[in-house]
Order: C-alpha cells, then sequence, then structure tokens
C-alpha cells in the first residue's frame, strides 16, 4: 500500500508541476495570440486550463488504449499515469472555479461555451489518445 501510495505521489507531483508551466504559457503565450488574432469566442476563456485538461483527456484516454495483457504497461506504471500524473496535470476543481467566477461576472455566454468546449474536447481527445495507444 505505500508503494502505491508513493508512485501515486510521484505521478501526482510530476503532473502538477507540469500542470502550473502548461498553464502559465498557454495563458501568457497562446491567449495573448488569440486576443491578438481578435477570435471573439476564445476571448476570456481560461485557455490554460482547457489546454491542460484536454492534453491529461489525451493522455488518459492513450493509456487506457494500452493492452493490459503483455505487459506492455504494469499496474503501478498505470497508477503513475492515470491516477498520479493526469489526476495532478488535471483539474476539475479550477475548471469549476473558472465556472463559478465567470458566472458572477455574468458572463453566461463565455461559461457556456468553455463547459461546451471542454467537454467536447475532453471527449474528443481521449479518443484520440485511446486511437493513438491501439495503433502503437
Amino acid at each position: 500500500m505505500l508503494k502505491d501510495f508513493l508512485i501515486v505521489g510521484a505521478g501526482s507531483f510530476v503532473g502538477g508541476g507540469l500542470r502550473m508551466l502548461v498553464s502559465r504559457y498557454v495563458d501568457s503565450h497562446v491567449a495573448a495570440a488569440v486576443a491578438r488574432a481578435s477570435v471573439p469566442a476564445a476571448m476570456g476563456l481560461p485557455l490554460g486550463t482547457l489546454a491542460v485538461n484536454s492534453l491529461g483527456c489525451f493522455a488518459i484516454g492513450f493509456v487506457a488504449g494500452l493492452p493490459s495483457a503483455g505487459g506492455m504497461l504494469p499496474p503501478q506504471g498505470r497508477a503513475f499515469l492515470t491516477t498520479g500524473f493526469c489526476g495532478g496535470f488535471t483539474t476539475f476543481s479550477t475548471f469549476i472555479s473558472e465556472n463559478t467566477s465567470m458566472m458572477r461576472a455574468d458572463n453566461l455566454t463565455g461559461m457556456a461555451a468553455y463547459i461546451a468546449a471542454s467537454l467536447m474536447l475532453g471527449f474528443m481527445a481521449f479518443a484520440a489518445g485511446h486511437w493513438a495507444a491501439r495503433m502503437a
């Protein structure tokens, strides 16, 4: 049990740290480029969180698509990558907090767009990751 705890904790540490880096990069570079391009649908949306959650969906879809049999990825590796890394990398609580902020700011259109984009991109990224694993 302690070994599994440490494996998942290590994955979460790596995932959480990477989440911060990717989210900050997207928020500072990609969001600024989108704003300069005057893309109205993306203005004001938390693109950093959208990016990490979509990438995390791809990653967990990829791991889910790997065959369980044959020892390609041992159970500890799956736990490190799914519960640990993807759990630390993606962020449902931040997603909810950002939606609540948009609701309080009376940005219901932005909130609806963010929820829809998050769900659509998440499902598509998971499916793409699953497909990519099957092709590997």
